[in-house]
């Protein structure tokens, strides 16, 4: 009986790791695809380099590097595009979520600490695809008027 109560438990991990792992590729195809929308010469940082957010462990740390990145390279290629904006382009949901995927880890409370994480990263990963098809959509119009 114990085996297949073990079994059940090994199953439902390997369950939430291949959600995880899911989740996490489909986020970063959204990042790279954002900064393959930003023209080069205003990319802070290459759109293959956010792949580096599969490493185990280190994926808990390269948000905080890269997300500020990201940032910057969609504020400038939007502001050369004459379609600036007020506020910080997202940066501050950039470095909020990493950090309250650690507060996840504080016994009793981390689980208010991972909702937060989920809706701020939810939060995040939908106005970054926001400014993804602006910039597609401003690079084809751009297209357009060139031809």
């Amino acid at each position: 009986m114990d085996l297949i109560e073990g079994s059940g438990a090994i199953a439902i991990i390997f369950i939430v790791l291949a959600i995880f792992i899911v989740v996490q590729v489909f986020y970063l195809i959204t990042a790279s695809n954002t900064l393959k929308a930003v023209r080069p010469e205003y990319r802070k940082v290459d759109p293959g380099q956010v792949w580096l957010g599969m490493i185990p462990l280190f994926h808990l740390i390269w948000p905080f590097i890269i997300n500020p990145k990201i940032v910057a390279s969609i504020q400038a290629d939007m502001e050369a595009r004459g379609h600036g904006e007020a506020g910080d382009y997202g940066k501050q949901l950039g470095m909020i979520y990493p950090g309250l995927r650690f507060g996840g880890y504080i016994p009793v409370i981390g689980s208010l600490f991972t909702l937060g994480y989920l809706v701020v990263f939810i939060i995040w990963w939908v106005k970054l695809n926001g400014y993804k098809q602006r910039l597609q959509a401003s690079h084809y119009s751009q297209e357009l008027l060139d031809n």
